[in-house]
């Protein structure tokens, strides 16, 4: 009875349009990275006091949310835990495969072509201890510090989710608090010995938009697919967008007195703690 009760239960099928929006995301953050690249000149942050990075991380909170949710309350937690700490590890060693090919890869053209990749200096210079820290995730160097967000991130959704199926209000709140302290104190943050600066994406900042993915999934199940709609809310989310449009790089560009850059505002730049929107 059991086998056929599993047969009848409907698979969880992909959302395309998370699929569109990460995808269109990557290819933002993949242009950014570009110099004197046409596209970068099209990319969100030109438009907007935030970048696809930002649409990024708010989608894994959505997707974590859709993929571990149910086996967590389903479960009692304990095959979701599972299922995350397979997810993690397979990021992992995402993680620790693409650190050590571009190591490589950037000896091999220091070699042949002597041009120096700065952002393996440290580890260059204490191959050993670098390389130990890069697989404990303690060594970061630049571009290669998203997944161990991820992990990061993922590895604290069943505690994430748990608070908000208590209180959503109090778990967002709490949730909001951790990244305002983590803007205020310098020191709340994760070891990069690489920089001597913290983590870039620092987690403890972004796990409030991670969180508010999450949020936004659980609306998404709850109302058939799609987030409930507040005439006023979105009237005053395109007030916002306009009233910050000035302040973003095309607001620059325009030059206008009227619509230059506020001296109390300015566009979302990650700083080297990574503490964006």
């Amino acid at each position: 009875m059991s086998a056929t009760v599993k047969r009848a239960l409907p698979r969880p099928e992909r959302d395309p349009r998370i699929d569109v929006l990460r995808g269109a995301a990557l290819l933002m953050i993949f242009a950014d990275h570009i110099q004197f690249n046409v596209l970068s000149y099209v990319t969100l942050h030109n438009f907007a006091l935030c970048d696809a990075a930002e649409v990024f991380v708010l989608l894994a909170g959505i997707s974590a949310a859709l993929a571990y949710g149910t086996a967590v309350d389903r479960g009692g937690g304990v095959s979701a835990i599972r299922r995350i700490a397979g997810r993690c590890r397979q990021i992992y060693l995402a993680q620790v495969g693409l650190f050590l090919a571009t190591l490589a890869i950037g000896q091999i053209w220091n070699h042949h072509f002597n041009l120096p990749t700065t952002i393996f200096a440290p580890i260059v210079q204490a191959p050993v201890k670098g390389v130990l820290l890069s697989f404990m995730l303690a060594a970061q160097p630049d571009y290669l510090n998203i997944l161990p967000l991820y992990i990061a991130l993922l590895a604290f959704f069943p505690i994430i989710w748990l608070a908000l199926g208590r209180r959503v209000e109090l778990a967002l709140l709490v949730s909001a608090c951790v990244w305002l302290v983590s803007q205020w104190v310098p020191g709340v943050n994760l070891p990069n010995w690489t920089t001597h600066d913290g983590w870039y994406f620092d987690p403890f900042a972004w796990q409030f938009l991670f969180t508010i993915g999450v949020v936004m999934a659980r609306l998404l199940v709850r109302n058939g697919g799609n987030l409930p709609w507040h005439p006023a809310l979105a009237g005053a989310a395109a007030a916002f967008l306009l009233f910050t449009l000035p302040q973003t790089r095309l607001g620059r560009t325009w030059g206008s007195p009227f619509l230059g850059p506020s001296p109390w505002m300015h566009p979302t730049r990650r700083t080297s703690h990574g503490r964006a929107f």
